[in-house]
Parts: C-alpha cells; structure tokens; sequence
C-alpha cells in the first residue's frame, strides 16, 4: 500500500500541489499530462515515464474519457 507520504520519500516521484489535471495523452516515450495552475490560472505541460491516475472515481473517468476522446466536453 502507497500513501501519499511513502511515494513523497521515493527520488522518482514528484508531488505538485496546486494543479487540476485536465487530460494526459500517451506516446513511446512516455506520457504527457496537461494541467491548470490553480493559482496562476495557466495551463501547464508536465511530461512522466509513467502516470498513476488517483483522482478517484468520477474524476479519474472524467480524465480518461477527455484523454482517449470520449467526452463531447473539453
């Protein structure tokens, strides 16, 4: 089991507070999430090897769905 405070300890994990991830969109050479900064307001590109969606349940469907193109509602 991983907490948010075991995964802050490891050197390959990055905890950013403060954004609203709105989609991701994969490739061979990783995944590149889009996100808002809260308090600027501004959209923001972050890439990763790889991604753990943890939003929980409605809001993980909803980053999916908008990220593989099954939503009407961007």
């Amino acid at each position: 089991v991983y907490t948010l405070d075991t995964l802050r300890a490891r050197p390959n994990f990055t905890y950013l507070a403060g954004r609203f991830a709105e989609t991701f969109h994969e490739s061979p050479d990783g995944v590149r999430l889009t996100v808002r900064n809260l308090e600027k307001g501004t959209a923001e590109t972050l890439t990763a090897g790889a991604l753990v969606l943890a939003a929980g349940a409605l809001q993980s469907g909803r980053i999916a769905l908008q990220s593989l193109g099954g939503s009407e509602h961007e």
